[in-house]
């Protein structure tokens, strides 16, 4: 609930037509293709808010159930604040600035320390660095990865952390987690797609990515979110992404009928994008992996 500081009730929002008394949905700064708006119905006033959501929560919205607050774990949970006082470095001196303003202060977010996050990592064996060191198949990677003290360095202030490394296949994890199967579509069928990772799209006039045989309907996420990366091989860029968490309800215009695996990537492909793997190089890897499920 707005203004309130924990949370005791999570409120669902929920597709609705535009044929709305309260406002002239034309009157907003909605995209032109955007028919269905997600509305909470209820007395209470509500915002969003910054949480994971666990496997469970997520069988609950694959079988439309309703999704409550044992379902959510909040970012207090995870992270604790961490004020800091810094001070600014003027770079063609070399030294402290020399401005009034040079000392500030900036919080920082901390994990707890019983918290530890799961990466899925897929090598590029076809690598010429993993070849020069001789890391060319699964098993010697596995093996280089397992040998103590097995530290990596890990964020902007390069923090030490200790890792365990195991294999496993994340889409059969996740659809054995959750029991899912892969969704045949026709024309005209309807689907929700929630995005798991971050959604980076180049976006149309509409400030919606084109998406090969299907038309977006609706969507509903907060606010846009800035991602960057620094690589030697692809520069420095920014860009804006729809977070994880992101909905968008689709349509399918064509008439072929289509097998999609599920969860499944949006991958750019001559210029539209489609729900494929990713093969290749990638600005963002691991972002536009979705799932999916009926319904809209």
């Amino acid at each position: 609930e707005r203004k309130k500081k924990d949370v005791d009730k999570v409120f669902i929002v929920r597709p609705l037509g535009i044929s709305l008394n309260l406002f002239k949905p034309e009157n907003t700064n909605k995209p032109s293709k955007i028919q269905t708006f997600f509305v909470f119905k209820g007395s209470e006033e509500v915002e969003p808010f910054n949480a994971f959501i666990s496997s469970n929560g997520l069988k609950k919205w694959l079988n439309n159930q309703e999704i409550g607050k044992e379902d959510v774990l909040e970012y207090k949970d995870i992270f604790i604040s961490e004020p800091r006082l810094g001070i600014k470095i003027d770079d063609s001196l070399r030294s402290v600035g020399g401005k009034e303003d040079a000392l500030y202060r900036i919080d920082f977010l901390r994990l707890k320390d019983d918290v530890s996050f799961v990466f899925w990592a897929e090598f590029d064996l076809l690598n010429s660095e993993l070849k020069k060191a001789g890391l060319d198949d699964e098993d010697k990677i596995f093996e280089f990865f397992n040998d103590e003290p097995r530290v990596l360095k890990l964020g902007g202030e390069m923090k030490n952390v200790r890792y365990e490394v195991e294999k496993n296949d994340f889409r059969k994890w996740i659809r054995d987690e959750l029991k899912i199967k892969n969704i045949e579509l026709k024309r005209g069928d309807k689907i929700e797609v929630l995005f798991l990772t971050y959604g980076v799209f180049d976006l149309t006039d509409d400030k919606l990515p084109k998406i090969k045989d299907f038309e977006i309907f609706s969507a509903c996420f907060g606010c846009y979110e800035v991602i960057g990366i620094n690589s030697v091989n692809l520069g420095r860029k920014t860009k804006r992404a729809f977070p994880p968490g992101t909905i968008m309800l689709l349509r399918k215009e064509s008439d072929e009928k289509r097998m999609i695996d599920n969860p499944t990537f949006l991958v750019k492909k001559d210029g539209l994008y489609e729900m494929d793997n990713p093969i290749g190089t990638q600005e963002f890897i691991g972002t536009n992996l979705v799932l999916i499920k009926h319904g809209g």
